[in-house]
């Protein structure tokens, strides 16, 4: 339930009749252990997230008809239906049989089988086509990391394709008066295999404004001052050795969000100390993997430092993987003289509430670490 009196949300709410779904039911029945295993493989895969974007995509192309031409009222219907196919979604786990959503809604395919068979009046005819939902809208590339990465590499190579053919950027091509056949042809093309659409959507409008306002506040690159190389030893390492780990440090970095990720969505297994612990034989795996590639503790060491600490990356996988080494790195720089803050009320440093006094002390050998 969400209460509000902010005038621009009030100003949005459209006033539109209740939508009630006629849901079917199943015969009462004690559930069984074999009922609840054939529950979990009916709901398996389900459709219910898909049939929601599908709906979203239907919003982006409804935006770019008039309000009340046929195309416009067509998708209103399309997009209300889709409340009744989230339903039937949810049905499926209960064992109730459902028709799902018709394909020539989200299918090129179907779509096109669709208008071809229906014969329509020439006034009507590719109607589905045009009305076809079969593309996340442009700002989904901000909540799916693999629809990002596809789009930014059909940019690329299409501005690139733009600029080699036509010597100019696509958006100044699409900005053209005059065009040529060749130029309208490309910039059909473009459209056609672009992988989301660009219609004038709220959210899509919405997501245009907050990137041309964060534009304006470039992300300055830190430079930190910070000289890694104390973290490291005089011996270099082997290339071959280098490109392995640089391999093992992509799939770290991989799995890393994607558990993260599942974290955030609440899919994670087993409570925090179960977390912790799956995190400990996480690093352990990778630890045995980075070794694989190179066995020798300080080459290893210097590869990873030189991995991470390059760049403004995350530092946890040089950490994870020889943090003790790098601490004996340190120590052979300082000579063996460690500082630490100890816990002191009336020390000079404050933090946290607390007041600390720094200490130093010598490491007589690496076997203290």
């Amino acid at each position: 339930m969400l209460t509000t009196d902010n005038q621009w949300v009030m100003d949005a709410i459209k006033e539109l009749p209740a939508i009630i779904c006629d849901q079917k039911i199943v015969d009462k029945k004690l559930v069984e252990e074999a009922d609840l295993i054939q529950s979990n493989k009916d709901s398996m895969g389900d459709e219910i997230g898909a049939i929601t974007n599908r709906a979203t995509s239907m919003y982006d192309v409804q935006a770019g008809f008039v309000t009340d031409s046929m195309e416009y009222m067509e998708l209103d219907k399309r997009i209300k239906l889709c409340q009744h196919y989230q339903q039937n979604a949810i049905d499926k786990a209960k064992g109730i049989k459902s028709l799902p959503m018709p394909r020539h809604w989200y299918q090129y395919r179907a779509s096109n089988e669709m208008d071809k068979a229906a014969q329509q009046e020439e006034d009507v005819s590719g109607l589905n086509l045009r009305l076809l939902a079969n593309k996340k809208p442009y700002f989904m590339i901000y909540r799916y990391a693999g629809l990002m990465k596809e789009y930014k590499a059909f940019i690329k190579q299409a501005e690139q394709n733009a600029l080699n053919r036509f010597g100019m950027e696509i958006k100044k091509l699409i900005l053209k008066a005059e065009k040529s056949e060749e130029e309208k042809k490309f910039l059909a093309q473009y459209q056609w295999l672009l992988p989301v659409t660009e219609g004038p959507s709220i959210m899509n409008r919405l997501c245009r404004k907050i990137e041309a306002a964060l534009s304006f506040k470039p992300r300055q690159k830190r430079d930190s001052g910070f000289n890694y190389s104390i973290l490291m030893s005089e011996n270099g390492y082997g290339k071959k050795a280098y490109n392995q780990v640089a391999d093992l440090y992509e799939e770290y970095v991989h799995e890393t969000q994607t558990y993260r990720q599942l974290i955030k969505q609440g899919r994670a297994d087993g409570d925090a100390d179960s977390q912790g612990r799956q995190r400990q034989l996480f690093k352990e795996r990778f630890r045995q993997m980075a070794y694989a590639c190179c066995s020798n503790e300080e080459e290893l060491c210097n590869i990873l430092v030189e991995l991470c600490y390059k760049s403004s990356r995350s530092k946890q996988f040089a950490w994870d993987i020889s943090g003790e080494q790098m601490i004996r790195h340190l120590l052979r720089h300082s000579g063996g003289i460690l500082h630490y803050p100890e816990l002191d009320e009336y020390g000079e440093i404050e933090f946290g509430g607390e007041r600390f006094t720094l200490r130093t002390t010598r490491m007589e050998s690496q076997g203290e670490i």
